[in-house]
C-alpha cells in the first residue's frame, strides 16, 4: 500500500505537464480511488515502459551486436511508434508514456543499425535483404490499410452488423440524435 504522501506525489507526476502548470500541481481525487484512476495506471505504464528503453540502452553499451534479433527489433520499433502516437493523442495526454516510447524508438533504431552493420560485415547480405523486403511489404500493407480505412469502416458500419458505432464529432452526434445521417470520412454515424 502506498502512503498518502507517496500517492500524492505519484498522482502529481502522472498528470500531464500542462494540467500541473495550470492547477498549481494539485491532484484531483478520483471518484473511485487511486486503484481505478487513469493517472495511476498511466504513470505505472510509463514507468514499466522505461524497462524496454533501458534494456536497449544497456544492450547497446555492454553487449555485442550478434545477440540482436532483427525481427524483435522491428516489432519493438512498430510497437513503440504506435504507442507513442497513442500516448500523444489520448486526452489527457500521457507525456511520460509518450517520452518513454519515443526514447525506445530511438534506442531500437540504434540497435537496428548495429545489427545491420554487424550482419553486413559478416557477409549476411541475404538476411538483411530479406528483412528489408519484409519491412517494405509491411509498410505497403499498413499504407493500404490507412488509405482504405475510412471506406472499410463505412462499409462495416453501413452493413448494420449490430452494436457497431463510430466515434463522431459533437455536431455529428447532434445531427445523429436528430435522426439524420452523417457521412464523415466514410463512416455512417447513426443514432444508436
Amino acid at each position: 500500500m502506498m502512503s498518502g504522501r507517496a500517492l500524492a506525489l505519484w498522482r502529481q507526476l502522472a498528470q500531464p505537464v500542462g494540467r500541473r502548470l495550470c492547477s498549481g500541481g494539485a491532484a484531483k481525487e478520483p471518484a473511485k480511488g487511486w486503484w481505478h484512476s487513469a493517472q495511476f495506471w498511466g504513470g505505472l505504464g510509463a514507468a514499466a515502459g522505461w524497462g524496454m528503453t533501458g534494456s536497449a540502452i544497456y544492450d547497446a553499451n555492454l553487449k555485442g551486436p550478434e545477440i540482436i534479433s532483427l525481427n524483435m527489433t522491428s516489432v519493438m520499433l512498430v510497437y513503440s511508434s504506435l504507442f507513442a502516437r497513442w500516448a500523444w493523442v489520448v486526452q489527457p495526454r500521457n507525456l511520460a508514456l509518450c517520452a518513454c516510447h519515443v526514447s525506445n524508438v530511438v534506442a531500437q533504431s540504434n540497435q537496428m543499425r548495429r545489427a545491420i552493420q554487424h550482419k553486413l560485415s559478416q557477409g549476411q547480405e541475404k538476411e538483411v535483404q530479406d528483412m528489408g523486403q519484409k519491412a517494405a511489404v509491411g509498410a505497403a500493407t499498413m499504407g493500404a490499410l490507412m488509405l482504405g480505412g475510412p471506406t472499410i469502416q463505412g462499409a462495416i458500419v453501413g452493413a448494420n452488423l449490430g452494436p457497431v458505432r463510430c466515434v463522431c464529432t459533437a455536431p455529428a452526434r447532434r445531427r445523429a440524435r436528430a435522426g439524420s445521417r452523417n457521412r464523415r470520412r466514410g463512416a455512417l454515424c447513426k443514432r444508436s
